[in-house]
């Protein structure tokens, strides 16, 4: 295959920015707000729409190892789109649910189509920052993935806000169901673009068998302390915006717009965390970065918990929305740029693949488990009294307990990332791809 030149790989990238400005509204409307709404306009309960939205994290955690692995085995290119075709899929069946009689049959369709978009989106993201990989300049990693997600944040934010005029305060099944079938288009339109994007690393010879390759990357040093923390991170904030959006619905009393307005909050911290994120992780390092956004998720927290004390509700849910969404992007850039400057060219697919599998499921795991708490909550004496009070003499619910215990489990995890010292030194580059005059000397003398 002919060496790339420096304008194919930027068309290459341009497409992949393009095509996750459009991949990107699907899963933003089902994680942030839309996808709530619409579970609740089909008669879901809450339990209920916890259990689908987490399952579908659930379903990508589950396949991300054996994703990974063929991605590696036969081609990300190919992953990739049988993934994106799930995806389409997918989405299709859960925008007809709509049409099914009320009831089991419309639960039925939304969990079929859920576990279908979940299962195409494990597929697509097994070889995704694999395949920009060799795109991205080294010493550029967290401008370029900050740039990447400040692209699609930008176009989530744009098409949010459109959504949000356009929705009213009870807005009809049917009106979901034409989002739905638009943000279908928008994941063809995806898989289009995805085929400009070239494979440029195609790992040769035989390929070792997955309980081989795994053993090799978990004794990649820093691998495992690296996932055991970002994964510990994703579980204690992974149900955290379900439970702003609930808490907005069934607690503040919130209409279908106002819901969404501030989910399109989330989306602008997206966008900031997009500007910001990149550079913090290129300034101070990944470790220092994860310590930040452990301090600014409680932040955001803190400001929900006292929305009774602010001049108003919106104003308080807003700012922690905000934040929360500027903190969650910068973990996860900080999260990819660790990944890809710790793992080797070999079994990069599924070295990044086992990482994100642990991190969905920890995701996963936090929703299935309020989900479980929450009547639990409810049925508590002293919930049913009204004795618990909030900042601003406000009663807690059952939603302000978990995300109480969920700020408690931060402050429990600061105490793994306090020692200064990073994970990996802030150049670190797999050494088939460290530069010359930043290798060992006897790794020199032995390529003289």
């Amino acid at each position: 295959m002919t060496a790339p030149t420096d304008i194919d790989s930027q068309r290459a990238f341009r497409a992949a920015i393009w095509g996750q400005c459009f991949g990107v509204q699907p899963q933003q409307a089902l994680s942030r707000g839309l996808g709530l709404l619409y579970l609740y306009a089909l008669g879901l309960s809450p339990q209920a729409i916890l259990i689908l939205l987490s399952g579908s994290v659930l379903i990508r955690g589950l396949l991300s190892v054996p994703a990974g692995y063929f991605a590696d085995r036969i081609g990300k290119k190919r992953i990739g789109f049988f993934g994106q075709t799930l995806c389409i899929a997918g989405f299709g069946i859960l925008t007809s649910a709509g049409w099914a009689t009320a009831g089991r049959p419309r639960l039925l369709l939304a969990a079929l189509g859920i576990v279908l978009f979940g299962a195409g989106t494990a597929l697509f993201g097994a070889g995704w920052i694999a395949l920009l990989s060799p795109l991205i300049p080294a010493q550029s990693r967290g401008r370029l993935l900050g740039r990447l997600r400040f692209a699609r944040q930008l176009a989530a934010v744009g098409v949010g806000s459109l959504t949000a005029m356009w929705m009213t305060q009870t807005t009809p099944l049917a009106g979901f169901q034409l989002l739905f079938g638009l943000l279908t288009v928008c994941l063809v339109i995806r898989l289009l673009l995805y085929e400009q994007i070239p494979e440029l690393e195609h790992t040769a010879g035989s390929r070792p068998h997955v309980v081989a390759a795994l053993r090799a990357i978990l004794a990649i040093p820093g691998y495992r302390r690296t996932c055991g923390l970002v994964s510990a991170l994703f579980f204690a904030v992974g149900g955290i915006p379900m439970l702003f959006g609930l808490l907005e619905i069934e607690v503040l009393g919130l209409g279908d717009d106002e819901v969404w307005w501030l989910g399109v909050a989330m989306l602008v911290g997206h966008l900031v965390g997009s500007l910001a994120g990149g550079s913090l992780v290129d300034l101070v390092g990944g470790r220092r970065a994860l310590f930040i956004s452990q301090l600014a998720f409680a932040g955001s927290l803190m400001l929900f918990l006292a929305r009774g004390m602010a001049p108003s509700l919106l104003l308080s849910a807003a700012t922690a929305s905000i934040l929360f969404g500027m903190t969650k992007t910068t973990l996860e850039i900080t999260t990819a740029a660790e990944l890809i400057g710790l793992v080797p060219r070999q079994h990069k697919s599924l070295a990044i693949s086992t990482c994100m599998s642990l991190v969905y499921l920890a995701d996963s795991l936090a929703g299935l488990l309020i989900a479980a708490l929450l009547p639990r909550l409810e049925s508590l004496a002293v919930m049913r009294q009204g004795s618990w009070r909030l900042p601003g003499d406000i009663p807690a619910t059952s939603y302000d307990l978990v995300l109480i215990a969920l700020g408690g489990l931060l402050v429990v995890l600061l105490l793994w990332t306090l020692p200064p010292r990073d994970t990996l030194p802030r150049d670190t580059l797999p050494r088939d791809e460290l530069p010359r005059d930043k290798l060992p000397r006897d790794k020199l003398a032995g390529r003289a």
